[in-house]
């Protein structure tokens, strides 16, 4: 005789316990009338599914934990402290167009980009398109931040470009560590 119960699919772990119980006690009661077998499983199906319930009641009821604020000494210790001032770093990535260059300037006052210019090297015409686009567009997540929390994925469709670009923010954050 097999059984089957939809309620414990879900956790496989639950439901391999349910089975083998299920099949014990069947077996052990196999001289026994079907409406016994049927009332105990059903006992034991809805005992599971209640417990299966009031667990995944309690874990979706939980309030993540609460973050401890940070002082102002747990901060400077955990980030470094930037030299205030002017970097340049010319920045090259290989693009299916070929190899590609830009030249990425800033001024950090306080671990802060104040000021951030992009000037296009690329030479696919590719390239020079999603450069233009990535210099009108990259001032936005970066002048006024962190240094530290800059990190770009995509801007305007330049995935390379924005990858190139954190890698040309790493060179500048080591230039200027006091």
């Amino acid at each position: 005789m097999k059984f089957y119960n939809p309620f414990f699919v879900a956790t496989k772990k639950g439901f391999f316990i349910a089975k083998n119980s299920i099949f014990i006690i069947i077996k052990h009661m196999e001289n026994q009338n079907k409406k016994s077998i049927s009332l105990i499983v059903t006992i034991v199906v809805l005992a599971l599914g209640a417990i299966g319930a009031l667990t995944a009641a309690f874990f979706k009821g939980n309030p993540p934990q609460a973050k401890k604020e940070d002082t102002n000494e747990s901060i400077a210790t955990q980030n470094p402290t930037y030299k205030n001032g002017d970097y340049h770093i010319n920045q090259s990535y290989i693009s299916p167009g070929g190899t590609e260059h830009f030249d990425v300037s800033l001024s950090l006052a306080n671990n802060v980009v104040t000021s951030a210019d992009f000037t296009p090297g690329a030479i696919s015409p590719t390239g020079k398109k999603l450069q233009a686009t990535f210099s009108q567009d990259f001032k936005q997540y970066v002048v006024g931040k962190n240094i530290d929390q800059i990190a770009l994925s995509v801007v305007s469709g330049a995935s390379l470009t924005s990858a190139a670009f954190n890698e040309a923010i790493a060179q500048i954050e080591e230039q200027a560590v006091n």
